[in-house]
């Protein structure tokens, strides 16, 4: 991640972050999760790849019903 944000590499950027809310999802790491696949969808969102934006959408949502959190998912 760090090289992306170096080089300015956005798209990269995203992509990592979203495998990042992965692994932290998978070990429980929920608020770091989110933060990642928050971070991930802004920049899908700000690069204008909505295309790609399901994916840390998803997380989020994911994340959100981890937490029983049935209204935030829902919001997402």
């Amino acid at each position: 991640m760090t090289l992306a944000r170096d080089m300015g590499d956005l798209s990269d950027l995203a992509y990592a972050l979203n495998v990042l809310g992965h692994a932290l999802l998978a070990h429980g790491g929920l608020e770091q999760a989110e933060a990642a696949y928050s971070e991930a969808l802004e920049l899908r969102q700000q690069l204008g790849e909505h295309n790609r934006a399901m994916e840390p959408l998803a997380g989020l949502v994911h994340t959100a019903l981890r937490r029983s959190d049935l209204p935030q998912a829902q919001a997402y």
